[in-house]
């Protein structure tokens, strides 16, 4: 099969899978199921509170190439524990219950293919005046039908931020992925969050300074963590918005949050986020060559205290309030938060 051919073949099984046939449809000849790969590669630049100094930026860095079911696309994000922001509809928010979208992962998950992480060789990361590598590391075990290594950053040489910088990622390639080389742009600053005071029963109305140029979506993240004894459930609410300086969470959302007294620290954080498509080819499998689509995505993300008071909304009594149209939820125990 020529690799003409193969790319084509390639594209009918993902049209098929959006489609929602079966996973006996997406079988081969031999009766095997149709696998499809994708990468991704992210390098983070996280500011602790509305700082700037560019000096005090953490930097992050990880990337995954990996092989799965073709029926199992969706699901992979869970399975790596990856944020998966993009299905967010623009303008609306997520409550995310990660154990319970993990063990519906698991049950769907076709284990005759798992997820496999495969190795990309050495990776070299280069900015604007300095250059690390991601190192390969063994995916923990931690995780049923997910075997194979991630890429994390290498801690002892940490890369400087230079905002609106073109970042440069190159792999040498190994036994199943192909050599590549891709580049993005920083996005040009951090967005300046403010948080207010949250008081229950109301929206959280955040602000932040716009992006002044054509922008992707910004993606805004509501966290909380809960004292011993707490049980478990949504544990944060996740926003796809336009980066227009300003945007309301929606207090339905806000009410799974247990109540300040029960509550170990609670903080927003918005990423700004600039990519760079790129598509690897691998190691011949059969007649043809695999291919890899993903991205290069270089995020400034910046984190803020989220102050939330023990008193409600005056005039609330303390109620929670009924679910709003174009609010969505994950799973039943988020609803069963809002309900309470």
């Amino acid at each position: 099969m020529s690799l003409r051919t193969h790319a084509l073949a390639f594209a009918l099984a993902i049209a098929a899978a959006a489609s929602g046939c079966t996973r006996s449809e997406l079988r081969d000849a031999g009766g095997r199921a149709v696998t499809q790969g994708s990468m991704q590669v992210q390098l983070t630049f996280t500011r602790i509170g509305p700082g700037q100094d560019a000096r005090d930026v953490q930097f992050d860095g990880q990337a995954h190439f990996a092989r799965y079911a073709a029926t199992d696309a969706e699901l992979v994000p869970t399975l790596l524990g990856v944020a998966s922001d993009d299905d967010i509809p623009l303008d609306t928010c997520r409550a995310i219950d990660s154990a319970d979208a993990l063990d519906r992962a698991l049950d769907a998950v076709d284990p005759t293919v798992g997820v496999e992480l495969l190795d990309a060789g050495r990776l070299a990361v280069r900015g604007p005046d300095d250059a690390t590598a991601l190192v390969a590391k063994h995916y923990p075990e931690l995780t049923p039908y997910v075997a194979g290594v991630v890429y994390g950053a290498d801690d002892a040489l940490p890369l400087a931020l230079e905002p609106g910088a073109v970042y440069e990622v190159a792999g040498e390639g190994g036994e199943e992925i192909g050599p590549f080389q891709v580049q993005a742009q920083a996005p040009r600053a951090f967005p300046s969050l403010e948080a207010p005071v949250l008081r229950r029963g109301s929206d959280l109305e955040l602000r932040w300074t716009e992006a002044g140029e054509v922008s992707e979506p910004m993606v805004l993240v509501v966290a909380w963590s809960a004292r011993a004894g707490v049980r478990g459930g949504v544990s944060e609410v996740r926003c796809r918005v336009r980066d227009d300086g300003s945007f309301a969470v929606p207090r339905e959302l806000l009410a799974a949050m247990p109540a300040p007294s029960r509550l170990t620290g609670a903080e927003v954080s918005a990423q700004r986020t600039r990519r760079s498509s790129v598509a690897v080819l691998g190691a011949r499998r059969g007649s043809g060559f695999e291919r890899f689509d993903g991205a290069l995505r270089v995020v400034l993300r910046e984190v803020v205290p989220l102050p939330v008071s023990a008193w409600p909304l005056a005039g609330t009594g303390g109620a929670v309030p009924s679910v709003r149209s174009g609010a969505v939820h994950d799973g039943p125990r988020a609803l069963d938060e809002v309900r309470r």
